[in-house]
């Protein structure tokens, strides 16, 4: 039968080694979510640290670039002999004389590693070599960029689009108006420039080790957002977000969601769980996004995860190993403790048959002696 004194109190005897374990193990747990959290953290501050220095460093390049060329573009627009010339051989129609503007245009162009360098009116067709011979249409995006520059009356750095039957095809034109100060405009420069050639270089790289660091050129356009630059080869974007897409980096900045060059976590254009920062480029109206994805930062703290939670699994495999080992060490030790007081139990009692056993034989020896006195 089951004695449930003794059940008692071999669970009494087992409560501190149990005890012991579960403190134990939850010492090892808490331990161990510590140590992922804090590995969580720390990835995302180095991610953080690595955005920032590269937004920093593709900011400068991307700004320099443009400073560097639009500041010979100013020099162009107001150029007294350059404005004069034009004037007086659109006002003359004397071909001649534009034939020498554009030539120095070209000069510029060729010192500048610009593409190609077009004279425009003030209504924004090309002037021809030949007055007589129809202007050729132009490219809207050109289009938009001249009619911002006249209206502005200075420098427009326009957008980059497709310019050919590649998609990697792209164009990028700074537009200025010819004209001194105070004066109206006498005609526009648009230097064009193949941003293959020398821009997109600069982002496309990343300056350190990663399989998904990502700088992205973004352009506003109304109550919409133009991607400018290509999308990672084998993935399909859209390149055309609105305003109200939820998680876009420049769309949460542009409705005020997010600060100017803080990283957030967020999604890029492919949907992709991402953690970059938005940086508005100076002298234009580019936004820049520097991204990495999400899994790529805390890849390293997902595999500092399987290894503490395997060491720590395999830490409470041992101390319940151990805590067995133990419980049963003392059972042991009870069982012979108990074996060792039956035997001594035994023992006595086989000691008290023995006396009685003598003790009745004494008894029938005195009976026999005084029978065989009466006798």
């Amino acid at each position: 039968m089951d004695n449930p004194e003794a059940d008692s109190s071999r669970w009494t005897t087992r409560r501190p080694a149990v005890r012991l374990l579960l403190a134990l193990g939850a010492a090892l747990v808490a331990l161990a979510t510590l140590v992922a959290v804090s590995g969580f953290r720390q990835a995302r501050q180095a991610a953080d640290d690595t955005l920032r220095a590269v937004a920093a460093l593709r900011s400068a390049q991307v700004e320099g670039w443009i400073r560097e060329r639009a500041s010979l573009m100013r020099l162009v627009g107001t150029s007294r002999a350059l404005v004069d010339m034009t004037r007086h051989g659109l006002q003359h129609s004397d071909d001649a004389l534009l034939n020498q503007v554009r030539t120095r245009l070209d000069e510029i162009r060729q010192a500048t590693g610009g593409l190609q360098v077009l004279l425009l009116d003030l209504q924004g067709q090309l002037l021809p070599l030949d007055s007589a011979a129809p202007p050729p249409a132009l490219p809207a995006p050109l289009l938009a960029a001249v009619r911002s520059a006249l209206d502005s009356g200075g420098l427009q750095v326009g957008s980059l689009y497709q310019a050919g039957p590649q998609a990697d095809d792209r164009w990028l034109d700074l537009v200025v108006p010819l004209k001194l100060p105070e004066q109206p405009a006498v005609a526009v420069v648009a230097m064009r420039f193949d941003p293959r050639q020398t821009l997109l270089p600069l982002l496309r790289e990343w300056p350190v080790p990663s399989r998904s660091g990502e700088t992205v050129l973004w352009r506003q356009q109304g109550d919409q957002l133009v991607m400018q630059t290509e999308a990672r080869p084998g993935v399909a974007a859209d390149r055309t977000w609105t305003r109200a897409t939820p998680g876009l980096g420049p769309a949460q900045l542009l409705r005020g969601e997010i600060a100017e060059q803080q990283p957030v976590d967020g999604v890029d254009y492919s949907g992709v769980p991402v953690r970059g920062l938005v940086w508005r480029l100076r002298g234009t109206d580019w936004l820049m996004t520097v991204k990495l994805d999400r899994a790529e930062i805390d890849a390293p703290a997902w595999r500092r995860v399987a290894w503490i939670s395997g060491l720590t699994a395999s830490l409470l495999l041992a101390l319940a190993t151990g805590a067995g080992a133990l419980s049963r060490g003392r059972a042991l030790r009870r069982a012979e403790s108990v074996q060792a007081d039956k035997e001594r139990q035994l023992q006595a009692l086989h000691q008290a048959q023995q006396a009685l056993h003598d003790s009745e034989a004494h008894h029938r020896s005195v009976i026999e002696v005084l029978r065989e006195g009466v006798l």
